[in-house]
């Protein structure tokens, strides 16, 4: 042996938000803004089937449920990433809009929600499911009070957006330390 050995790790993140809205709707820490027709809810309660990819059910701006247009937030709980340098949004989705006018836009607040920042944006077009989403939150890294909204506006009747296993991910801050290669 000549002093170098290869080690290999895998590391499994633990979220610091994650939910699969298989439960109560909304889910403990989460809240529903209603701004305009029906507010997001469970798929089990619209009983449209989980087409984001998920099993089970799923969170559901659902128009075509409502029968009305709607502009509706579904926002997580706080979250903190004051010692995070980078971190990923990722969740599964259906995003079905009928002739082309519904959006979808995912936004973070750093203050409680008084002010949004997007980060993402479903625009007057069908994204089918099932398929993930991964979206950069690092401009957000070092904040303390992070929260993330997913905000359906329908101005007619139209179809649906769901999503599903919602998570945040931050790595740990010691993964940042350890070198890409080298010999110890």
């Amino acid at each position: 042996n000549n002093g170098i050995e290869n080690l290999d790790y895998d590391v499994n993140l633990a979220p610091l938000v994650y939910e699969e809205f298989e439960g109560a709707f909304p889910p403990a820490g989460w809240t529903v803004v209603t701004n305009s027709g029906c507010g997001w809810e469970s798929s089990d309660t619209t009983g449209r089937d989980n087409y984001t990819g998920g099993a089970g059910f799923a969170a559901d701006a659902d128009s075509d449920y409502c029968g009305t247009g709607m502009n509706t937030e579904l926002w997580s709980p706080s979250f903190d990433l004051s010692s995070a340098s980078t971190a990923m949004l990722a969740f599964d989705s259906d995003f079905n809009d009928y002739l082309n006018s519904d959006d979808g836009y995912v936004d973070v607040s750093t203050d409680g929600g008084a002010t949004w920042t997007n980060v993402f944006h479903y625009n007057k077009a069908d994204y089918r499911g099932p398929r993930t989403e991964n979206v950069d939150l690092s401009p957000f890294a070092g904040q303390a009070n992070v929260i993330v909204r997913f905000h359906y506006v329908a101005p007619g009747y139209d179809w649906w957006w769901q999503v599903d296993n919602v998570g945040v991910y931050a790595p740990a801050a010691w993964l940042s330390w350890l070198p890409d290669n080298g010999t110890v």
